[in-house]
């Protein structure tokens, strides 16, 4: 399962990586899509899925990504359709009173233009850097090395095809390159 492979990678289990975090709002979304079965997960995974925080305190990065593969696990998703669980849960976040504000603006250049600082609306520890042309974005994205597996980068993927569509543009997605802590997605519309 990817729970297991995940935590069995992290370099200290579910203690990996703390100053990497994202906002519980992200969290609370993604439960609200699909609440995974607590009882064979870790216990601090199932009292974050019992009890999460709210929606303005922050949990780990880890802490949220075993939640979204526990999701996967438990529905047997593919790759494919876990970046499809993942764009869902981007379009629940950003269509909230909290953020919709923050996704609201006049297209894919300018969404792409302040990535970074809408990302770091969402997370600490990590970066995103996008570059735009009419018809296209490079996506860097920087983090610690080991934070993330293949599939926690494929997760991204749809992440970032509902950011565009909140901008007004249906985006293929693709994660083109993984390496020590940079995955760059490509995205044409």
């Amino acid at each position: 399962m990817e729970l297991d492979r995940y935590l069995e990678a992290l370099p200290y289990g579910i203690d990996s990586f703390e100053s990497a975090q994202v906002k519980a709002s992200m969290l609370r979304t993604a439960l609200g899509v699909h609440t995974p079965d607590p009882a064979p997960l870790p216990p601090r995974l199932a009292a974050l899925v019992r009890d999460p925080p709210p929606p303005n305190a922050w949990v780990t990065e880890v802490e949220y990504q075993c939640v979204l593969l526990a999701t996967g696990d438990e529905l047997g998703y593919s790759d494919s359709a876990y970046a499809d669980h993942t764009y869902r849960v981007a379009k629940a976040l950003y269509a909230s009173p909290m953020y919709a504000s923050l996704m609201r603006v006049a297209g894919p250049a300018l969404i792409l233009k302040g990535a970074s600082l809408r990302w770091s609306n969402f997370r600490k520890g990590t970066k995103l850097d996008a570059r735009t042309t009419k018809a296209s974005s490079s996506v860097r994205m920087t983090f610690p090395h080991g934070l993330f597996l293949t599939r926690n980068l494929i997760g991204f993927t749809g992440v970032f095809r509902a950011t565009l569509e909140g901008a007004g543009v249906r985006a293929a997605v693709e994660l083109v390159r993984e390496e020590a802590g940079v995955a760059i997605y490509e995205a044409n519309w």
